[in-house]
């Protein structure tokens, strides 16, 4: 993850947020879920690996893509996309340790890649992209 952050505005400034979001998720998802499915220590490592890098660069690219919304001030959808990502960022593991304790952790674990995959097919089938003008 830390790597893909560093190399995040060399990414944005090449690719649109329209290609590089939805295939940046569709790493995360696949890796994650393909380390859960393989069942191996070393397999849930390289999946959390794909995660991390997949879906390092979402917020930047939220951000960015958001701040250039037509008709919508760029401070109400920043604002707007931070409140989203804390609310995420607060329910999140207490639900995935909700499904654990109902389930198994392995079980919770694949709600992650199943909202990677569904961060890949929002932002690969939304209609109205705008790329950030640098």
């Amino acid at each position: 993850m830390m790597t893909v952050r560093l190399l995040g505005n060399k990414v944005m400034n090449r690719f649109p947020v329209y290609l590089a979001l939805p295939l940046l998720a569709t790493v995360g998802a696949v890796g994650l879920g393909a380390g859960l499915i393989i069942n191996q220590p070393a397999s849930v490592l390289v999946g959390f690996m794909c995660l991390g890098a997949g879906l390092a660069l979402v917020v930047p690219m939220v951000f960015s893509a958001c701040g250039h919304i037509d008709g919508v001030h760029p401070g109400t959808a920043v604002a707007t996309v931070s409140a989203c990502g804390w609310t995420g960022f607060v329910l999140g593991p207490p639900l995935i340790g909700a499904i654990a304790t109902l389930t198994s952790l392995w079980t919770a674990l694949y709600l992650l890649p199943v909202l990677a995959a569904t961060v890949a097919v929002a932002t690969g089938t939304h209609e109205y992209y705008v790329e950030s003008k640098r």
